[in-house]
């Protein structure tokens, strides 16, 4: 497999994409009667959530790249597809892009893009051997895009869109304990 195919995999361009469109659902929940005045804030959004997603999938290979070269050993790192200071590169120029997508949308956006950040690499280098507090760590990550949807296009997190959030935290919290 040729080495873009090895950066392919390691984005895992579904998680990326359901990421993206969870941005998307938490905009339409908070203002779905003004989305196409807001719609450069909505592409913004998806691109942060795509490429955020995309940066933790590669830290997290990174990190796993041990364990993997036993259990997974045709992924990208453990395969010598791609170096880890590679994967390193790649995360980090996602994450530049990210951050840069939510910059432009306001600082409220960076602000959640960076507390998403620090929570996926807490996940990636504590929280899988944790236990609980890694289920919880996993779970934000997912509902962290609903929220970040609401602030990009109303500027604030809506009460219809907390409720939700919080739905969608618990039923991944229980799917990540199971």
């Amino acid at each position: 497999m040729t080495k873009s195919g090895g950066y392919l995999r390691l984005l895992r361009p579904v998680n990326c994409l359901m990421m993206g469109f969870a941005v998307l659902v938490g905009a339409s929940l908070a203002y779905m009667t003004n989305l196409e005045v807001n719609w450069l804030s909505l592409v913004y959004g998806f691109v942060t959530g795509f490429t955020l997603t995309g940066a933790s999938m590669t830290i997290n290979d990174y990190y796993d790249r041990e364990i993997d070269a036993i259990n997974e050993s045709r992924r990208p790192i453990p395969s010598g597809q791609i170096k880890p200071t590679e994967a390193l590169t790649f995360a980090s120029a996602l994450t530049v892009i990210g951050f840069a997508a939510a910059y432009v949308t306001n600082l409220l956006c960076l602000g959640v893009a960076a507390l998403s950040w620090l929570v996926f690499a807490a996940y990636s280098t504590v929280g899988k051997r944790s236990g609980l507090p890694g289920n919880f760590l996993v779970s934000t990550c997912v509902a962290i895009p609903f929220i970040y949807g609401s602030i990009a296009v109303a500027g604030h997190p809506k009460l219809s869109v907390l409720l939700f959030d919080a739905m969608a935290l618990m039923h991944n919290t229980g799917r990540e304990i199971t």
